[in-house]
């Protein structure tokens, strides 16, 4: 049901409701965790294919807003409920050989899903997504998928490093090897939802790094932001929620 193209948007998210109430243990002190090692072996695949749609694509599922989210949660709830590491490795290497085994060289698509299924897992457990961000080529794929000339990949890519600018050695490879796209694609673009995510990772990643002469973006991304951007921002989630967790910043960090 999960993966099935039959299944509508709200019937795919009345059943990651029904996973999220009812698999994972109400209580921790209950050490029967079999219903949620019975999903990763059958379902969590599934969950990974929902969670690493792309509405732009033609091959998307039908989703509704919520669907992606709530594959998130569940994702998030499952890791949670694993007892010990072992539990937890076999977790990690499901999700690792589905996001490599989506990379493909003569398709771009696939490396899509693969790129969106890393920022879903971001959003979920976050010490599982950053582990996922080490894979060779994940990093890569984002800064190449910043440089393609569908809005559709920028946008995708351009996300993924908002939910991953959080660790420095991460900014830092964006800032070696995707500041100059970054910039492209803020003065090409004339889409509002990624000229304002890619002032969001700008921000982010220069408050992150160690080269003050980077700091120009911050006074880019301030002069920039007039009544019609500002408009468009308050509309959108994720740039809103970003920028409120770089306020939270020590101002040590913001220096």
């Amino acid at each position: 049901m999960l993966v099935s193209k039959k299944v509508s948007g709200q019937g795919r998210d009345q059943a990651l409701n029904l996973l999220n109430k009812n698999v994972p243990r109400k209580d921790l002190a209950i050490h029967d965790n079999s219903r949620t090692i019975y999903v990763v072996d059958n379902g969590l695949r599934k969950i990974l294919k929902v969670v690493g749609q792309v509405p732009d694509l033609p091959s998307c599922l039908p989703l509704t807003d919520n669907t992606r989210m709530l594959a998130s949660i569940l994702i998030n709830k499952l890791y949670d409920d694993l007892r010990c590491d072992p539990e937890r490795d076999h977790f990690r290497k499901i999700c690792e050989e589905y996001i490599t085994g989506k990379f493909d060289p003569q398709d771009m698509d696939k490396n899509l899903n693969a790129i969106q299924t890393v920022s879903g897992i971001l959003q979920g457990p976050f010490d599982l997504g950053n582990q996922l961000l080490g894979l060779k080529g994940v990093m890569e794929m984002m800064v190449a998928l910043c440089g393609s000339e569908r809005e559709t990949d920028q946008l995708v890519a351009v996300e993924a490093l908002i939910h991953a600018s959080t660790k420095l050695s991460r900014a830092t490879f964006i800032i070696t090897n995707g500041v100059s796209l970054l910039k492209q694609i803020y003065k090409t673009t004339k889409n509002e939802k990624i000229k304002i995510r890619t002032l969001v990772v700008a921000v982010q990643y220069v408050h992150r790094h160690p080269d003050p002469a980077l700091g120009k973006w911050r006074a880019l991304a301030y002069l920039t932001l007039d009544a019609d951007v500002k408009d468009y921002f308050v509309q959108d989630i994720l740039p809103c929620k970003a920028m409120f967790e770089l306020a939270k910043a020590s101002v040590e960090s913001l220096a």
